[in-house]
């Protein structure tokens, strides 16, 4: 017979055999109690559950919860199984010894078949050759492979060595090519820059000096200078007898002002100096960007600066940003406050003038 049983502990369903239903011996299918608990066989232990219904076969169990009829769990009476419950722990903690016993055992046989194995390994394969001349032999041939493997060490350490202090020197060497030809063009600039303040303070000219010894890269005997001062590369402008700059649109300024002024980081400091520069400070004070009226005094309108010396002076001022290497949108953005800058310098002139009160 089989039962349709309930287990307490899972709350699952199941068909068991009665067999596996501890100290129950049935006459029939109904000889049970739904409301009593019984020792029930589940996964090899023992646990406790109750029987709902019971049946000749498997398949009539099957078939009756085929027709889809709820079957109802009766509530418990007797919720102590019938068999004691020391006995049944007592029992479940035996059998787990056991089986506990029965790993371990299998386990040291296991290690002691690995452990045989490797000891027979070794006996095939034993650690010293059976002839001791082999062994001579064999330790000759690596001293002398050794020896060859120091000495071929060697040379390579020193080799390594050696094309660490030519790179090294190499790199020296190149570094005192750029440094003399960085002082030769100094040297060049500061003998031009003596020789332009000289001609300044004694009011001499360019002929009177016969010759003067520039040190050049190629070894050059020492030249007279017949042009001062003398340009540079990156030089855009013209120098005259007179020592002055041609900034362009025919606008000379003096050399040494020119220079003074291009060594200049901000942009207002160069735009202003540049305008004292070309049109003095007299006579920005009585000139305007463009000859309009302020709106603010209301004043009568003053001449407005002169076009061809604000076009060099826009040209200038252009230049010398360029030779930051802005990109196109800060340039345009930066040479666009050339007028804001010769208005606030006129502004400053103006209050200077201005009596105290």
């Amino acid at each position: 017979m089989f039962a349709y049983v309930y287990f307490l502990d899972d709350r699952v369903k199941d068909s068991v055999n009665v067999k596996d239903i501890k100290h129950f011996d049935p006459k029939n299918t109904t000889d049970f109690s739904s409301t009593q608990t019984y020792w029930i066989l589940q996964k090899g232990r023992f646990t406790s559950g109750q029987i709902l219904f019971m049946k000749e076969t498997c398949e009539e169990i099957e078939q009756f919860l085929a027709t889809g009829k709820r079957i109802r769990v009766p509530k418990l009476l007797d919720k102590i199984p019938p068999e004691n419950n020391t006995s049944e722990r007592k029992e479940a903690k035996d059998n787990a010894t056991a089986q506990k016993t029965s790993i371990e055992e299998g386990r040291q046989t296991f290690l002691m078949d690995i452990l045989k194995k490797r000891q027979a390994l070794k006996r095939k394969q034993p650690l010293c050759p059976p002839h001791s001349t082999t062994k001579r032999e064999k330790l000759i041939v690596d001293d002398e492979i050794s020896s060859e493997s120091e000495d071929e060490l060697i040379q390579k350490s020193k080799f390594d060595e050696l094309e660490k202090r030519y790179k090294l020197l190499s790199r020296k060497y190149q570094e005192a090519i750029a440094e003399g030809k960085e002082l030769r063009k100094l040297n060049v600039e500061l003998q031009t820059c003596l020789v332009a303040k000289i001609l300044c303070g004694n009011n001499t000219s360019p002929g009177s000096i016969k010759a003067l010894p520039v040190t050049t890269g190629n070894n050059t005997s020492p030249g007279s200078i017949k042009a001062l001062p003398v340009t540079t590369e990156n030089s855009f402008e013209q120098i005259s007898e007179k020592h002055e700059v041609d900034i362009g649109e025919g606008v000379f300024v003096h050399s040494g002002k020119w220079k003074k002024i291009q060594d200049n980081i901000k942009d207002s400091l160069f735009v202003k100096e540049m305008a004292v520069c070309i049109w003095g400070t007299s006579t920005l004070a009585n000139r305007s960007l463009e000859g309009k009226s302020c709106p603010t005094t209301k004043s009568d309108p003053r001449p407005p600066l002169t076009p061809h010396k604000f076009r060099a002076l826009k040209c200038c001022f252009q230049k010398w940003l360029k030779g930051k290497n802005l990109d196109e949108g800060e340039l345009k953005a930066r040479a666009g406050k050339l007028g804001h800058y010769i208005t606030e310098k006129i502004q400053d002139i103006n209050k200077k003038l201005k009596p105290k009160k």
